[in-house]
């Protein structure tokens, strides 16, 4: 009985172990050979579609795209675009009154992939570079010259430093967090070892012929940037990461949307893992393409929220409980994730107020263990994370 025991500890411990070590790994890695983000300081002469996609976005939108509008790039060098699903007549009577090109589309199932599509097939190919916002987001005026700045040869892909733009609520501030962590690890600690940074849906630019034909073969219900990162990768594209180029993002309120997104976010993660394990591992010994092939590991990880409740708990029961060479394995799980956030936690965030959001952190952690039995069913039809009410508890 105790050898059964001991197998499925170590089936626990392992994953978290190799999640653990990875993600410490590339925390550590941003710090070496930092990388300046890409940029000639001369501003080309490239046609620009900023696309703007949004799904019963009345709140936000009008708000976004007054303040988009305020570019300071050359007006006659690009168009925001507005593609609206299943808006209010009200709301569309104020974008048509606006500077910009609006395109109603509907579909019997919405998806983000479907608008994007249909709006290119529309705007058709006079455009050098597709940038891609969520309706919530908003960005500095000089947003889309830096992006062009950056566009030299070879670049094809290139993600931007997305950042939360309110932390209200414990669950926005702990979301706001989380997405700095990641973008440490996964996109400045990425590409200081010369791999490529994760997209992560927005904020997000490409080069417009490569975005649209790559898109054209998504058909994706959630996770369409996931999709689009490996098809890149597979094909040897890299995607730089601009640092210093910021989109404010809106993190979720509420505890029970952070549960859905999350799942969301699993469930892609796990059908892309499915889907490109094997290819990945054959075009590693073929090509040498350790790229795709890191795209691919980044799927088995164990998810960050279940990383940490997991290592915590089964760290406390070992203590308790457990034998010396377990405990050590679950200590050092603990320690890596704990040392991976706090180095990766920007010092804005070493506050008072960042201390009492991590006390909601349990909370957070059994909603989304109690959710894990929904994950299958999570990647087979849209859903919707509401925009405009940051100060909800």
């Amino acid at each position: 009985m105790n050898i059964i025991l001991s197998i499925i500890e170590w089936l626990v411990l392992l994953p978290l172990l190799f999640t653990a070590g990875y993600l410490f790994f590339f925390a550590v890695a941003a710090f070496i050979n930092k990388k300046v983000s890409i940029g000639s300081n001369e501003l080309l002469d490239k046609q620009v579609a900023l696309l703007v996609p949004g799904y019963k976005e009345d709140a936000v939108i009008v708000d976004t795209a007054s303040k988009l509008l305020e570019q300071s790039y050359p007006a006659e060098n690009w168009d925001l675009v507005i593609i609206a699903d299943s808006f209010q007549s009200d709301t569309l009577e104020k974008l048509r009154e606006m500077p910009l090109v609006l395109l109603e589309v509907s579909f019997e199932k919405s998806t983000k992939a479907k608008a994007l599509n249909d709006a290119m097939r529309r705007l058709g190919d006079s455009y050098d570079i597709a940038v891609v916002l969520d309706a919530d987001n908003i960005a500095e005026p000089d947003f889309l010259s830096r992006v062009v700045e950056a566009w030299e040869d070879g670049t094809c892909a290139l993600q931007c430093h997305r950042t939360a733009k309110n932390d209200q609520t414990a669950t926005a501030m702990l979301d706001a967090i989380s997405e700095e962590v990641a973008n440490h690890i996964f996109c400045r600690g990425h590409r200081n070892l010369g791999l490529s940074s994760r997209l992560v849906g927005s904020g997000m630019a490409f080069d417009y012929y490569i975005f649209k034909k790559f898109m054209s073969e998504i058909d994706a219900v959630g996770g369409f940037d996931k999709e689009l990162e490996f098809r890149l990768l597979q094909s040897g594209y890299t995607i730089e990461y601009l640092s210093d180029v910021w989109v404010y993002d809106e993190k979720v309120s509420k505890a029970e949307t952070m549960q859905r997104q999350r799942l969301r976010w699993i469930a892609a993660q796990y059908h892309y893992l499915n889907r490109f394990f094997k290819v990945s591992i054959l075009d590693f010994f073929k090509k040498g393409n350790a790229d795709f092939l890191d795209k691919t590991l980044q799927m088995i990880l164990v998810p960050r929220l279940m990383l940490i409740g997991l290592s915590f708990m089964g760290m406390l029961a070992s203590l308790i409980w457990g034998i010396p060479s377990f405990t050590a394995g679950w200590l050092a799980s603990f320690a890596l994730v704990f040392a991976a956030y706090l180095i990766g936690t920007p010092g804005r965030y070493f506050t008072l107020k960042s201390l009492k959001a991590l006390l909601s952190l349990p909370k957070q952690i059994i909603l989304m263990l109690i959710g894990m039995r929904k994950v299958g069913s999570a990647n087979k039809k849209f859903i919707h994370t509401p925009h405009g009410n940051v100060s909800s508890q």
